[in-house]
């Protein structure tokens, strides 16, 4: 999840669209703006931004909340 005006979520997205394009058609990224989507974020008790969810079967495997991740990081987040 992200907003528009979150620096950090601005130095993540590019991070984001490496690895997604890295892992083809085995993962689906949706990127989901906070201030458009207000009942998602609260849905998914997202208390600070960036936050990416990692989902299997529509069940939450585990997130990370930090734009702190390198591109590698996030490839092996989403793949093991």
């Amino acid at each position: 999840m992200t907003a528009t005006w979150c620096g950090p979520c601005r130095l993540m997205y590019p991070r984001l669209e490496k690895v997604s394009k890295q892992v083809g058609k085995d993962y689906r990224f949706i990127k989901v703006d906070i201030d458009k989507c207000r009942t998602i974020a609260k849905e998914y008790n997202t208390l600070t931004i960036p936050v990416v969810i990692l989902f299997e079967n529509g069940k939450e495997l585990r997130r990370i909340t930090s734009a702190a991740y390198s591109e590698e990081d996030i490839l092996k987040f989403v793949t093991e």
